[in-house]
């Protein structure tokens, strides 16, 4: 199935744009000019003694700011869619899981990382390598605790360094390097490379598991979701019936028009079409 998951959706809805947002607040912080005043709408105290030092400071603030709140939502994107759905719809895949939340232990999102990557090595793709740079350089820049590049790591970014150059608009990944080796905050592309990458890495990795979801199953899935928060079945005549089910597979489950159109061709699409009733819907989704 190609279909994007609904936790991968929802997780796109809400953070797809702060690559946008981390450039307008740079671009807002340079037009601040010397002697400038404070907007009369914002009610507080600002009297920067150096303009230009505080601008800096300002752009080091929301580089570091826009890293650990990236990885912080990669993090809750990566439980909610490995417990919420795919623990849901495919758990002899997930026997890991077990590790990781096993005896109401949390593990730290590096250690579930590396934990997935050691169970499904397909996913170790130059978007892995700047996830695990992201992770390492937002806990030494948040919290203190800094982890080594090893020579490991560095020889596996500069495997990928033309590609990263290619694909993160000229990300040079020896400065990249020598930035996190030097302890410095990573740099304006820096900071847009590791945000991007850790969207990236999660497109790759919601598609790897929802390949292995058929389209019954999933619709099926979600179906039972919604039930379960309340939607209702209005039996109408079938023209807005058939209107009735596009719209709620296309608003709820998200389904590819390739999808949608091989979902149609399951007993379970064929059957949907004719629900009139709660009572039908829960009978006919039982089984998924």
């Amino acid at each position: 199935m190609e279909t994007k998951s609904n936790t991968f959706r929802k997780y796109l809805k809400r953070h797809g744009r702060e690559n946008q947002f981390f450039i307008t607040s740079y671009i807002g912080i340079d037009l601040i000019q010397p002697n400038q005043e404070r907007p009369e709408n914002l009610s507080t105290t600002w009297h920067p003694k150096d303009i230009d030092n505080s601008k800096r400071e300002s752009k080091l603030f929301i580089q570091k700011a826009s890293l650990a709140y990236s990885v912080s939502t990669f993090e809750s994107f990566f439980d909610d869619f490995f417990l919420n759905e795919v623990n849901q719809l495919i758990p002899e895949e997930l026997s890991f899981l077990d590790t990781i939340c096993g005896n109401g232990t949390k593990k730290s999102i590096y250690k579930k990382l590396e934990l997935l990557i050691d169970n499904f090595s397909d996913l170790k793709s130059k978007e892995y390598f700047l996830v695990k740079s992201a992770i390492f350089w937002r806990n030494d820049l948040i919290h203190g605790t800094r982890e080594k590049f090893d020579s490991e790591i560095k020889a596996d970014l500069r495997r990928y360094a033309q590609d990263f150059e290619k694909s993160y608009s000229g990300l040079d990944i020896n400065e990249f390097i020598n930035h996190y080796d030097t302890n410095k905050v990573p740099s304006f592309k820096e900071t847009l490379s590791l945000m991007t990458g850790l969207r990236n890495f999660s497109a790759q990795v919601d598609k790897y598991f929802m390949e292995k979801i058929s389209v019954e199953r999933y619709v099926g899935f979600i179906l039972k979701q919604r039930l379960d928060l309340g939607m209702k079945v209005v039996k109408t005549n079938p023209e807005k019936q058939h209107t009735f089910w596009n719209n709620i597979i296309s608003t709820y489950v998200g389904l590819s028009e390739r999808d949608l159109t091989e979902f149609q061709k399951t007993q379970l699409g064929i059957n949907l079409y004719e629900v009139t009733s709660n009572e039908d819907l829960l009978e006919l989704v039982s089984a998924y």
